[in-house]
């Protein structure tokens, strides 16, 4: 969790046109993708907070 503490939602929000626009969950999750290293999952959680769609 030390790495998805680290990757806030707030400093995603630059990226979404309204600041409540990103999911935490989306984010926590983009964060274990790549503490894992697991490719497939971070673009899969960088489309979902980029375009607000769930994959």
């Amino acid at each position: 969790m030390g790495a998805a503490a680290a990757i806030s939602d707030t400093s995603l929000c630059g990226i979404a046109e309204k600041e409540d626009a990103v999911d935490p969950e989306d984010v926590f999750e983009l964060a274990e993708a790549v503490v894992e290293g697991d490719t497939e999952e971070i673009v899969e959680e960088t489309l979902e907070i980029l375009f607000d769609v769930d994959l």
